[in-house]
């Protein structure tokens, strides 16, 4: 009978702290995040506490290293609290205080670390100062259309590199 007990509270004791661990996280999201992971894929702005803004949109890249860049330079503005570069789609979702920076000072910084976004195209200099994997195949702007961007797809030797992670990339 005490053996009965005893393996009761065991497996009480057990499930109760298994249930409190996996509650409202997959892979240390949240919940919140997975709501704003979702709505930025259809191109929302989403608004949070009183000022703060999270927004997408398109910066070309190729690896894990470009990804670790991207974030950087965009998380260097002030104002801006979160970044998440998808290398999949090529897309940025980023969290800022609208009061403190707004979206263009996001994408002049990410263009001035060598990466092309929708707004701004980076320099031929700081996109040659790139490691060799992070040569993705660069945005074309269409002067007839407001400098909108155009994807114009050339198979290159770099396209070999595409999906890599970071430590692949660097020197």
């Amino acid at each position: 009978m005490k053996a009965l007990n005893l393996f009761a509270i065991i497996l009480l004791i057990t499930t109760s702290s298994f249930a409190n661990t996996n509650e409202n996280t997959d892979s240390g999201v949240s919940t919140k995040e997975k709501y704003i992971h979702a709505m930025s894929h259809h191109g929302d702005v989403i608004s949070n506490p009183p000022g703060n803004i999270t927004t997408t949109f398109k910066v070309a890249g190729n690896c894990g290293m470009c990804k670790k860049r991207i974030e950087a330079a965009a998380k260097s503005v002030k104002g801006v609290k979160a970044a998440n570069w998808d290398g999949i789609t090529e897309m940025i979702t980023i969290t800022y205080n609208e009061q403190k920076t707004d979206l263009m000072e996001v994408h002049k910084k990410i263009a001035a670390a060598g990466y092309d976004t929708e707004l701004v195209q980076a320099t031929d200099e700081s996109y040659n100062s790139l490691h060799g994997c992070c040569h993705y195949d660069r945005l074309q702007y269409d002067k007839k259309r407001n400098d909108v961007p155009v994807k114009k797809h050339l198979i290159t030797a770099m396209d070999d590199y595409r999906g890599l992670p970071a430590h692949f990339c660097e020197i």
